[in-house]
């Protein structure tokens, strides 16, 4: 390469990327992207209102317009779908009801300019809608770029005379086919993947007290305004703090002990607890004998409840499902509720008797709630069946017990985007058993390969021998990766100027998994390749220092060239695979 084409590098770089989105950006028909109907709500919203909208505000004709949008454009068609026949709102249809409005769900950054372009360029509402999408999408490219820049900086800050180097992390970075399908579209993860690359820059070329002071602020700005999704981050940012920071160095022994005993302390179980039921009052006894307990003495009764939400509830819309108690001990009548947030039903049940109540779910139902309350200590054992006679309720007869620190696990719940009763679900024998185990290994499977690309809302996946081919180059980087330790590539001549970079590579990684596959433990819930966007700097340069570690050394000066060609070709796949 000439001094002079060096020098051009980044610009080519960046006209590569944005030639690539352009195409992108053209190609995928509109609403076809991962929840472009709520993300445009949300902006569109905030733009009527003038102000940042809330889950109380009222959307059905925003929703009601964005419907005859996706009609027009053949929306359930594309992904393979079928319409509902009554369908009048989101929650009508159980795709758009669980991908959500977003309102309430996300922080507002992303939004922000989308709305204030809403604003001046149709105060009326009179433009169609997949048109303004249509524009609204180039926020994303635009910040897309912004990710390549962040890609290419911190190479050459870490490595100044591998140019080739910067140019792998760059055409990574910038070209993967699932990058340049949420690129192309309307959607915050396209500044989740940005500001989580500047935050991890800046991580990486951390010294001074300052900088770490900048790191964190920025970590915690992520997490506040943009998306809860940048969390690791911030535990990423204490590590390494630990191991960079030579003032703690003295200190490190007893920071080990001191998490060691916090991993035991968070999994020490409390067999007065039932786990899965929310208590109130909070640290009165809900479990006695291996079953249900209400009130821990005669003179503290009290209430229990269990919720059902996020991926259970699209199934169980417009259906009946029913509580059934098993009443083996009590000092008065019980009282059993199930709530949907749309209407409730109650019964009383006599002191030692069998009772149950039917319950009709509502279409729109976004929750469902068992309460359970009683006048006097009482033991109890709960069952909730749906239509099909499956069991609902997790530990209802009481078997399990909850953990110590359970009160400070539901308080996570109800802040982060998690079931109730996660926690409690995680550790149960049901989680880990071996369909359980196979079931986790599919889903790590689907998230891997849905990170190279699957496209639509998860209906147009690669040919399968594609995810072959990717599994093998992954295979392939992970192999020198573990050259290198063995060989000693990581040797102090090898990270001068990368200042451990293949540790905090590796540690945020780590922690981005973690993130992306615990709250799959003991739920059936599906993680996405796209949710370890916000660390695909870090994986990036994973990728290209194994691939390099792979090759003979004389090849190694090849690496971007293959990198960039694999790229385009697997692009060039990816649009004939999303083509209508």
């Amino acid at each position: 390469m000439t001094p002079k084409l060096r020098q051009q590098s980044l610009w080519i770089l960046l006209g590569i990327t944005f030639a690539v989105g352009l195409v992108w950006w053209a190609l995928v028909p509109a609403w076809t992207a991962p929840d472009e109907p709520g993300h445009f709500l949300y902006a569109r919203l905030w733009a009527n209102l003038g102000r940042l909208p809330t889950r109380l505000d009222d959307s059905s004709k925003l929703e009601a317009r964005l419907i005859n949008s996706l009609g027009e454009n053949n929306w359930w068609a594309y992904n393979r779908f079928s319409r509902p026949e009554r369908l009048s709102g989101f929650s009508d249809d159980p795709v758009l009801a669980a991908s959500g409005s977003q309102i309430g769900d996300e922080p507002p950054a992303y939004y922000l300019l989308p709305a204030l372009a809403l604003r001046f360029v149709d105060p009326k509402n009179d433009i169609d809608p997949a048109v303004l999408l249509r524009w609204l999408r180039l926020w994303s490219l635009a910040l897309r770029l912004g990710t390549v820049v962040c890609a290419w900086a911190l190479s050459r800050r870490l490595w100044p005379g591998r140019v080739d180097r910067a140019w792998t992390m760059g055409l990574l970075v910038g070209l993967l086919p699932m990058v340049g399908f949420i690129g192309g579209s309307l959607n915050n993860d396209a500044l989740t993947m940005f500001w989580g690359a500047l935050t991890f820059s800046l991580l990486a070329l951390a010294r001074r007290p300052r900088q770490w002071v900048l790191v964190f602020i920025v970590a915690c700005a992520g997490v506040l305004l943009i998306d809860r999704g940048l969390l690791f981050y911030l535990i990423a940012v204490f590590v390494w703090a630990a191991i960079r920071m030579d003032r703690l160095r003295p200190y490190r022994l007893y920071l080990g002990i001191g998490l060691l005993l916090l991993l035991i302390l968070a999994l020490a179980p409390n067999p007065r607890w039932a786990a899965g039921w929310r208590r109130s009052p909070e640290f009165i006894a809900s479990r006695s004998g291996g079953a249900l307990m209400i009130g821990g003495s005669a003179s503290e009764a009290g209430t229990l409840t269990q919720t059902l939400a996020g991926k259970q509830m699209p199934e169980l819309r417009d259906s009946q499902v029913i509580l059934q108690a098993d009443v083996i001990e009590s000092g008065s009548d019980l009282r059993l509720s199930l709530d949907d947030g749309e209407h409730l039903e109650q019964v009383s049940c006599a002191t030692v008797s069998p009772c149950a109540l039917a319950f009709n779910i509502t279409p729109s139902a976004i929750y469902l709630q068992v309460i359970v309350e009683a006048g006097a200590p009482a033991r109890l054992q709960l069952s909730l069946l749906d239509q099909h006679g499956r069991e609902l309720l997790f530990n209802g007869g009481g078997s399990q017990p909850d953990l110590l620190t359970s009160p400070i696990y539901q308080r996570l719940e109800r802040a982060l985007p998690i079931p109730a009763g996660f926690f409690a679900q995680a550790v149960s024998a049901s989680a880990w058993d071996a369909p359980a185990q196979f079931r986790y290994l599919l889903f790590a499977l689907f998230t891997s390969a849905s990170f190279w690309g699957y496209f639509g809302w998860l209906t147009r996946p690669f040919p399968w021998p594609v995810y072959v081919l990717l599994a093998g180059v992954t295979i392939m980087a992970a192999w020198g990766l573990s050259r290198r330790l063995q060989i000693g590539i990581r040797a102090r001549k090898e990270r001068t100027g990368g200042n451990g970079i293949l540790t905090l590579s590796a540690l945020t990684v780590t922690l981005v998994l973690c993130q992306v596959w615990l709250p799959m433990i003991g739920q059936s819930w599906q993680p996405q390749g796209r949710y370890l966007f916000p660390a695909i700097l870090p994986i990036a340069i994973l990728l290209a220092l194994g691939w390099e570690a792979a090759l003979p050394r004389r090849w190694r000066a090849m690496t971007p060239y293959a990198v960039g060609v694999g790229l385009v070709a697997l692009n060039g796949i990816a649009w004939w695979v999303v083509q209508p």
